[in-house]
């Protein structure tokens, strides 16, 4: 290790050197140490590579003062003010308004107003329309085997609903069956509607097809039937 006479031990010596001697600078220097000077306390003018490394020069470079950039943080608190003389006044449409931009690629646009101050929304594509169609059976004579009625493609309407009013004094059965490919049905409602009775019948599960079959509860009995089919679709 390396000391000066009048100070304190300011360098520390590497290890695997063993002969090389830091030499004092000249007295006329009396500058901060730092890499672009003459050190203090050695020979050697660059500090990169100084072969004994100056403390003060490894401590005062640590304490340089740095730039550091200006964080705004989100006010959690309203900023409340006092004062005895105020010039409160009620906004008036004609003098105070709020412009509202919209951003559009790299341009700020103003957002659109009808003539009643009313934003102006376009939907692309345009606004669906609901469109309704219907079927009627009327007059239908039910009896003990079972009626169908003609396969409804529902694969693309949103509702769909059947109707059936028992215009007669026997009871019937009204069941609503559902397939994939209008050949193999499954039962998906079944309901009976008694003389004089108006029921309506919507669909538990969706495929392509859906029809109805209607037969009498008795085996000998007949009645008569009106069915309505009406459906809503989306254009």
């Amino acid at each position: 290790m390396g000391s000066h006479r009048n100070g304190p031990r300011l360098f520390q010596r590497p290890a695997n050197e063993s002969r090389i001697q830091c030499l004092p600078a000249p007295k006329q220097h009396h500058g901060r140490c730092c890499r672009e000077r003459l050190c203090r306390h050695c020979v050697h003018r660059c500090y990169e590579t100084c072969i004994y490394k100056c403390l003060c020069c490894h401590k005062h470079r640590h304490h340089r003062k740095r730039s550091r950039a200006i964080i705004v943080k989100k006010v959690l608190k309203p900023v409340r003010v006092k004062a005895n003389n105020l010039d409160i006044r009620s906004l008036n449409t004609n003098r105070d308004s709020v412009e509202i931009y919209g951003q559009y690629g790299y341009q700020k646009l103003p957002v659109a107003v009808d003539n009643l101050g009313r934003l102006e929304v376009i939907t692309k594509g345009g606004i669906p329309s609901v469109v309704f169609s219907e079927q009627t059976f009327s007059g239908l004579v039910i009896t003990n085997k079972p009626t169908l009625l003609p396969l409804q493609d529902t694969s693309t309407q949103t509702v769909y609903t059947y109707s059936v009013i028992n215009l007669g004094s026997a009871s019937l059965d009204a069941i609503l069956e559902v397939s994939p490919d209008g050949n193999h049905f499954t039962l998906d409602l079944q309901k009976q509607v008694a003389p004089n009775e108006t029921i309506v019948l919507v669909p538990n599960y969706f495929l392509k097809y859906t029809r109805l079959s209607l037969q009498t509860t008795s085996s000998s009995a007949v009645t008569t039937t009106d069915v309505y089919f009406q459906s809503q679709t989306l254009s």
